[in-house]
């Protein structure tokens, strides 16, 4: 039996009910992309046939190249956010904001890679929060060396946290040597 389905339907992998799969897979039937279904053991296995080149395949060039400016529109967007507090020299540094920084980072470093993120955009010291710029540092340390940018962010981060009057061995401990 053959089913039409989009290429991304690779996360139908493994044990579920055979209504659910027909249910889902008849609003597909017009699509690019043939599956197999073959059963061993009650799991269900696919086999992906498409063919590139025909309009809207998810394989083509312009299929690609639409993926690929909607991931980056969404790791900018995401960039943006953990940033925002970063530029903010005047942000809180509670818990709650520090949350805030660091939590669109990790989605875009989940989602992403760390190749996504970028700290040589950075302005000098004068306009950046040490705190948050210390705990970007401090969820990129592990990737310091496929960071764009980190070791000179760890020289703006030590020179805006002198500014504040932060102690920036307490502040970037582990960090710096």
């Amino acid at each position: 039996m053959a089913y039409q389905l989009p290429i991304s339907a690779s996360g139908f992998l493994g044990k579920g009910s055979r209504q659910d799969f027909d249910s889902f897979s008849d609003s597909w039937r017009n699509s690019l992309v043939s599956i197999r279904l073959n059963t061993i053991s009650g799991s269900k296995i696919f086999s992906f046939i498409t063919r590139v080149g025909l309009d809207n395949s998810p394989l083509d060039s312009d299929g690609y190249r639409e993926m690929r400016s909607r991931n980056f529109s969404e790791a900018e967007t995401l960039s943006q956010q953990w940033k925002r507090l970063v530029l903010d020299k005047r942000a809180d540094v509670t818990s709650k904001a520090l949350t805030a920084t660091v939590k669109p980072l990790f989605q875009v470093m989940t989602n992403y890679g760390v190749a996504a993120i970028d700290l040589e955009d950075l302005p000098d010291a004068d306009g950046i929060n040490g705190v948050h710029l210390a705990v970007v540092l401090r969820a990129t340390f592990s990737y310091r060396d496929r960071t764009r940018g980190w070791d000179s962010a760890l020289c703006k981060a030590r020179k805006a946290l002198s500014r504040d009057g932060v102690d920036e061995k307490d502040a970037l401990v582990g960090l710096i040597y």
